[in-house]
């Protein structure tokens, strides 16, 4: 019986969470990410969409992505290939790019955009960051090939002329990111959008390792071709001293 009232009880949270803040009722968010190319080398593609049935006054739009432990961003390249609207900044430390897997952990990203959303009913960008995938330690089987997976980037929302985002029931969503990320340092109270969207959208990017099976083989043949060449080169060097010797 107590389990049944701590289950409506959650129910009830989960439900006032959803429907709380009202100004998300008429907010339609779509958050996506996909993971293009193949190898270790990949590009994040992630897309936002919002779209709103009163009009957006003078929003600020924030990305807050968290990468996962098995991979990492080229920080120079991501810079590189944002548009000139757009900025990074981590959050938690660099990326340690020398790290396996097992030994890396996951880092939180802030991506700005600079695109203000003035009179408008919808709002759409896509950026795509270069990441890449760690070492990961071989397996038995190719049916044991490890993955990665990348959830799709919370979207923030910070109006200035918005007084709905003044309300209690707003506030209890709201979190701290950057106002600018070129800069990094003042914070600014955003609204996750997510708050009113169901289960992260994510994708799974599999990992190309190497076998345990493989092993002795190639281990065996690597012995045979090393052994091969220091013979042959140390019948290369006694023929070459004989035949000086001779001359």
């Amino acid at each position: 019986m107590v389990r049944h009232y701590v289950a409506l009880l959650w129910l009830l949270v989960m439900a006032e969470e959803l429907v709380g803040c009202k100004w998300l009722n008429d907010v339609t968010v779509k958050s996506t990410i996909d993971v293009v190319g193949a190898g270790m080398h990949r590009q994040l593609k992630l897309t936002a969409h919002l779209s709103n049935q009163r009009r957006f006054l003078e929003c600020s739009i924030a990305y807050k992505l968290t990468v996962p432990r098995g991979a990492f961003l080229d920080i120079n390249g991501a810079r590189m290939v944002l548009d000139d609207g757009q900025s990074l900044l981590l959050r938690e430390g660099s990326f340690n790019v020398e790290a396996p897997m097992h030994r890396s952990k996951s880092v939180a990203v802030d991506v700005c955009t600079w695109r203000p959303l003035i009179n408008s009913f919808v709002f759409t960008e896509t950026w795509t960051l270069p990441v890449h995938l760690r070492y990961h330690r071989s397996v038995n089987t190719q049916n044991q090939s490890p993955s990665v997976r990348f959830d799709a980037a919370d979207v923030l929302i910070r109006c200035e002329r918005d007084n709905i985002f003044l309300e209690d029931d707003c506030r209890r969503q709201m979190i701290q990111a950057p106002c600018d990320c070129s800069t990094g340092g003042d914070l600014c109270s955003y609204l996750n959008l997510r708050s009113g969207v169901g289960s992260r959208p994510s994708v799974v990017a599999h990992v190309p390792v190497g076998q345990l099976s493989h092993l002795l083989p190639v281990t065996a043949t690597t012995v045979v071709v090393v052994l091969f060449c220091v013979a042959y080169a140390t019948f290369v060097t006694w023929f070459t001293v004989q035949k000086e010797k001779t001359e």
